[in-house]
């Protein structure tokens, strides 16, 4: 499989995302990945499952060398001591001496981004994680991290897909060589019915959600993490690695999906938290781009709807979900939230 090299990590550029799944569920699926040759399982201490990770890493037989692993900490654990026993926390459940990769999950309000990378800084030069980055940062906060504090960020870990346009963080990204990692690369499950990227399957074969898939692979500097718990769905994304895109299926999504077309990256999601489904503390940052006004967005969480592997065969029992109305309110330098409400209502399941 290929490999992105940042910060001294070799980072293989598709792996299996695993919110939302949990106990022996997840514990089947990372076995059943592993078995099928993934080598970078992403998991984080939100998701609850780094246990069920862990004894699924333990049976694999897998060496360590060759396997990737990502974990990330929670908005309310970034204070220095906090931090560490988040960290402690996660090597525990993951049966693991060192993780590859350590991430900010979110940016939270009043974070003190130099304290912040002062401890995973600390954490690398132990030798406890083998590298540090971001999730769901914008360009203003990308620019402190990397222009400010110069932390050697070896990724920012976002939503990307076909149907999400990211173009100013990427080219952000890509002129300072730091790879973009997608999660919910299948656009939560609508790749699957697209009619550009059915039309475009049809001629290679593949299914749309397939071609969604490589098209984001097919881009330098870019990983992707498409959740998947079964098998099958998880050798079809594989064999989105096989699909050959051509400079006039680039051109024909281009003109089905221009920029002014693709949504715009405003406020994210902010997901449930572990298997209550609650939110305990959570703030979103707007912008991409960074701009210092205010936004209203919302967004809904990403389990409402099927995103379990390249076929569009997504989990279809349905559950309520929250919609999550974010009202952000940016300091002038765009920098980051200064504060940020919430209100939270259920929304009627999906099918």
């Amino acid at each position: 499989m290929e490999i992105l090299q940042t910060q001294g990590i070799s980072l293989p550029r598709l792996g299996l995302g695993t919110y939302r799944m949990q106990g022996d569920v997840c514990r089947a699926a990372v076995e059943s990945a592993l078995a099928l040759g993934y080598r970078h399982i992403d998991t984080a201490e939100m998701y609850a499952n780094e246990d069920a990770i862990g004894a699924a890493i333990a049976a694999s037989g897998v060496a360590r060398e060759d396997l990737h692993v990502t974990t990330k900490v929670w908005n309310e654990n970034l204070a220095p001591d906090a931090m560490r026993r988040a960290f402690d926390t996660s090597l525990r459940k993951l049966r693991l001496d060192q993780v590859d990769l350590y991430l900010v999950h979110w940016p939270a309000p009043n974070m003190n981004l130099p304290s912040i990378f002062e401890t995973l800084m600390k954490l690398k030069q132990e030798g406890r994680t083998r590298a540090i980055g971001v999730a769901n940062f914008n360009i203003a906060l990308l620019k402190t991290v990397v222009e400010d504090i110069r932390a050697p960020i070896a990724c920012n870990q976002i939503e990307y897909h076909v149907m999400l346009d990211q173009t100013k963080v990427k080219e952000y990204l890509d002129a300072r060589s730091i790879p973009l990692v997608a999660y919910c690369p299948l656009a939560q499950g609508r790749a699957a019915s697209d009619a550009t990227l059915l039309a475009i399957g049809n001629k290679h074969g593949a299914s749309a959600a397939q071609v969604a898939l490589k098209w984001l692979l097919d881009q330098d500097g870019v990983a992707a993490i498409p959740k998947a718990s079964r098998a099958e769905s998880q050798k079809a994304n594989l064999d989105a690695l096989k699909v050959k895109l051509d400079d006039e299926d680039r051109k024909a999504d281009r003109a089905g999906r221009s920029p002014a077309r693709r949504r715009q990256p405003r406020a994210g999601h902010i997901p449930a938290h572990g298997a209550k489904d609650r939110l305990d503390a959570a703030v979103v940052v707007g912008l991409e781009n960074g701009e210092g006004r205010g936004l209203i967005e919302v967004h809904e969480d990403p389990s409402a709807r099927g995103q379990d592997g390249a076929r569009g065969r997504g989990d279809r029992r349905g559950s309520n979900h929250l919609l999550l109305l974010v009202i952000i309110v940016l300091s002038r330098k765009g920098r980051y939230p200064e504060r940020g409400r919430w209100s939270l209502g259920k929304a009627s399941s999906r099918r």
